[in-house]
């Protein structure tokens, strides 16, 4: 009986080392891969939307930024038409928003190298075409910060009024009558 008593101490104390070890293992490697963290795949939470005001002579007046919270990844619709009228005037100038540009680096860990070797293979710029929820895809959290919305805005030629009224001129054809005396 003492022999089995003394196997089955021994056989814990081997699967009490056999945990240390893994343990040990498993920190070395979480050791070992830290400097990639940043490699990794991440939601978006904040996006920087930029406002760009480009006056009757296409020259870009003004660039105003601002950051902004989104909730897993996406920009609402509500979200964007509140920040799109809000935004509307600069110094007193109304502008009508001309472009929705998204800027998304999208790029997988394995491709960073690729990227960082020939930049013009890669395009991470889209127009957004309609006033739409719009879309994050992860991104890396070493280019998490560069994801942005640009909102161009031009300047709104003032209308002319055309609304003239004709006036009419009512008068008393009678009164108007004279008569000339002949002598």
């Amino acid at each position: 009986m003492e022999y089995s008593i003394e196997s089955e101490s021994e056989s814990e104390s081997e699967s009490e080392s056999e945990a240390d070890l893994d343990l040990n293992k498993l920190n070395e490697m979480e050791k070992e891969d830290e400097p990639y963290d940043g490699f990794y795949p991440e939601e978006i939470d904040i996006i920087k939307v930029f406002f760009i005001y480009v006056n009757k002579k296409n020259k870009i007046i003004a660039i105003k930024n601002d950051t902004l919270l989104i909730d897993s990844n996406k920009l609402t619709k509500l979200e964007l038409s509140v920040i799109m009228k809000k935004n509307k005037k600069h110094n007193n100038i109304i502008y009508e928003p001309l472009s929705l540009l998204k800027y998304n680096i999208d790029l997988a860990p394995n491709e960073v190298n690729h990227y960082l070797n020939d930049i013009n293979d890669y395009n991470f710029l889209k127009v957004e075409k309609n006033i739409q929820d719009i879309h994050w895809n992860d991104s890396i959290a070493l280019f998490k910060d560069l994801n942005s919305l640009h909102i161009i805005y031009y300047e709104t030629l003032k209308k002319k009024n055309n609304n003239y009224t004709k006036r009419i001129k009512l008068t008393n054809k009678k009164k108007l009558r004279h008569t000339k005396k002949l002598n």
